[in-house]
């Protein structure tokens, strides 16, 4: 292959991407102010801060249960036509919150519809990146993905404090559902104008022989599920715990909060692109190690905190910790990954990932009514993020495949 057609053809996989990238930048803004006020609004109808975590889980217990349907279902019926119908129905949850999150019953159920509708689109546009992307561009075409998508991060939690500060909280279910419209409206058209020529059949097989296959293909996976599971109680913890730290321990307002997660998301997303670059050149599992290192070592000190600046610090070296391993899992699955399987071994890989978000929000809020403490929760992925360094070491020393 000519320098030339080398460059065309990476011209042609990246312009693809960025379109993902800006279907998902779109609709990770909504989630970001979502994410970030939820905790909040539900602050005002909840007595315990565990039911708070529990409420704040609700949209990630949903997903656990219909990821691994929704993996297989964008296998056999398409990622176009689930990703666009999950999207004009997650709009319509947006207006839904709009109207009627007035009890922690209702939250529960919107939450729940919530996280089943945005399983969709995260499985959707994972699999479409992995679909477009050659095994030599994997680590450049999930960092290109990731750097534009998680601006969203950076930008949700910005308006979404804006919005609370000035106007209440609830108008940010409006802007939500506005956003993940223009969402659907954008991807509908570059989805169904894109030509996509390449299909892939799911092939029905007898209960026994499909058992059998699927413990194969995901024993060797087990450890990067696990890897995914531990980076996302993290998660959990940050997108719940902060915000209520910093208002209850610190005393910040919401315009500031919406401030600090933003700047936790651009020290994330900074780092996606230089990770999954330096990764294709080095190695992945060494990234790995060094993201958990310095995970285990920010989480510490976060919870042992005393100012607000020195909470915020470590938060920032945390998602920054997060921006370096990110990119490594994400194309070390697709590297073990058949083409055929994508969608059902993502379905998986997400399970693991709202496993942890839950493990984080419903444990965190469990922990932190147990020690009277809102701080605690950032102990526990401490702990966890000790168990990632044990995982990256046996990543790093080859004995973990």
């Amino acid at each position: 292959m000519t320098r030339a057609v080398r460059l065309i053809r990476e011209f042609v996989v990246l312009s693809h991407i960025f379109e993902i990238s800006i279907m998902s930048f779109i609709v990770i803004t909504a989630i970001g102010i979502f994410d970030m006020i939820i905790p909040l609004y539900v602050e005002g109808f909840a007595e315990k801060v565990a039911l708070i975590g529990l409420i704040v889980a609700m949209p990630y217990i949903a997903s656990i249960i219909a990821e691994i349907p929704t993996g297989i279902m964008v296998d056999k019926y398409g990622r176009k036509r689930v990703l666009l119908i999950a999207l004009f129905v997650f709009g319509l949850v947006g207006i839904l919150y709009y109207l009627f999150a007035n009890s922690i019953a209702i939250l529960a159920l919107l939450g729940m519809l919530f996280g089943v509708t945005s399983v969709a689109f995260w499985i959707g546009s994972a699999v479409l990146v992995r679909d477009y992307s050659p095994k030599e561009m994997l680590g450049e075409s999930e960092g290109v993905y990731l750097s534009i998508s998680s601006i969203g991060w950076i930008i949700g939690p910005m308006i979404g404090g804006i919005i609370a500060f000035y106007f209440s909280d609830q108008f940010n279910f409006l802007i939500i559902a506005a956003l993940l419209f223009a969402s659907f409206a954008y991807s509908f058209i570059v989805l169904v104008e894109a030509k996509i020529k390449k299909k892939r059949t799911y092939m029905r097989i007898k209960a026994l022989k499909l058992f059998r296959e699927f413990y194969e293909m995901h024993e060797h996976a087990l450890p990067l599920y696990l890897l995914s599971l531990f980076l996302n109680v993290w998660i959990g913890v940050e997108w719940t715990y902060t915000q209520l730290s910093l208002q209850n321990v610190f005393g910040i307002n919401e315009l500031i909060i919406g401030g600090v997660l933003a700047g936790m998301m651009l020290s994330e997303t900074l780092l996606y692109f230089p990770a999954g670059y330096i990764m294709d050149k080095i190695g992945k599992r060494y990234i790995i190690l060094a993201g958990f290192l310095l995970l285990f070592g920010a989480s510490y000190y976060a919870f042992l905190s005393q100012t607000a600046a020195l909470f915020v610090f470590m938060l920032f070296l945390a998602a920054g910790a997060i921006g370096w391993v990110f990119p490594g899992t994400e194309a070390l699955l697709t590297e073990i990954t058949p083409a055929h399987k994508r969608g059902e071994m993502t379905g998986i890989f997400d399970t693991s990932k709202d496993i942890g978000l839950v493990v984080g929000m419903l444990f965190g809020g469990v922990l932190a009514d147990t020690t009277f403490n809102l701080m605690t929760p950032f102990l526990l992925v401490t702990v966890v993020a000790v168990l990632g360094v044990i995982f990256g070491l046996k990543l790093w020393t080859g004995a973990i495949k």
